[in-house]
């Protein structure tokens, strides 16, 4: 057995955003739609063409979950693609103030700008974005990442992954701020340049308070299996023949769906824990 954080999840099967309250600015202040929400094959894709006017500001788009408010909190999301022509910065939104619009988009995104190569979590006040932290990162363009932004307090964290090696972050960013102690969490995409587009897609979205998980284990031999939530934050996974000496054993795990897992055969005995913080990379 699992226990999971209470939350949210869409992996976007349904083919719909219900439960999504779009954020689209342009279309607000010309009080007609602008930017453009499509789900297709289990993927959620925002797009917005180049502004139409310098005064209402470059193209943007977001979707965030209202429907639930967070103070501590764990956002876990796959970045599935982009189109690398645009200069953009795309990501997660977190502690969203009420009523967000042109102007008004108050709380901290952690972006990723494949332009800049680089990872960075913001302030945003009146959507003028305050950098609080940034670090070097190149994604190669046709994988998939998982993106992982954490608070607790004022202590913000966040790493990224390589689906294919979903223990090991590729990435670690820490940063402290306690402007903004809760609010809404979601996705969004923004336009760097000031006259481009931007288009991302994104999948497996959830979010929760950011409990400490639980291990689970399933035994079928030759293997036995030790599981955990995906929305954990920052936890790795340790091993121990004798509860003295532990090793981690981040390299090896795999993601399905929403769950975390390690493989090992069976072979004597083995001890498993979740140690705080997140795998070095």
């Amino acid at each position: 057995m699992i226990l999971s954080s209470p939350g949210q999840t869409d992996d976007f099967s349904e083919g719909n955003d219900h439960g999504w309250t779009r954020l689209d600015p342009i279309g607000l202040a010309l009080n007609s739609p602008y930017a453009s929400y499509q789900v297709q094959s289990g993927l959620y894709q925002l797009q917005c063409e180049p502004t139409p006017a310098a005064q209402l500001g470059p193209a943007r788009v977001a979707s965030y979950r209202a429907d639930r408010v967070y103070g501590s909190f764990v956002v876990v999301v796959d970045l599935v693609s982009w189109n690398g022509a645009l200069d953009q910065a795309i990501g997660v939104l977190a502690r969203l103030q009420s009523n967000p619009g042109p102007g008004a988009i108050d709380g901290y995104s952690l972006n990723y700008q494949p332009d800049d190569h680089d990872l960075e979590i913001n302030r945003l006040d009146g959507e003028a974005p305050t950098n609080l932290a940034r670090v070097a990162l190149n994604l190669p363009p046709g994988n998939s990442f998982r993106f992982v932004f954490c608070g607790e307090g004022e202590q913000l964290t966040a790493a990224v992954f390589d689906l294919a090696e979903p223990l090991l972050p590729l990435v670690v960013i820490a940063t402290a701020d306690s402007t903004y102690a809760s609010g809404f969490c979601g996705l969004f995409a923004y336009d760097a340049s000031g006259t481009g587009a931007v288009n991302v897609t994104y999948d497996s979205y959830s979010a929760g308070p950011g409990t400490p998980p639980s291990l689970g284990f399933v035994a079928a031999f030759p293997d036995f299996t030790v599981q955990w939530p995906r929305l954990t934050g920052a936890w790795h996974l340790e091993s121990s023949a004798d509860l003295q000496l532990w090793a981690d054993v981040t390299v090896g795990g795999q993601l399905a769906g929403e769950t975390l897992f390690f493989k090992e055969p069976m072979s004597g005995r083995q001890y498993f824990r979740l140690a705080e913080g997140w795998a070095q990379p």
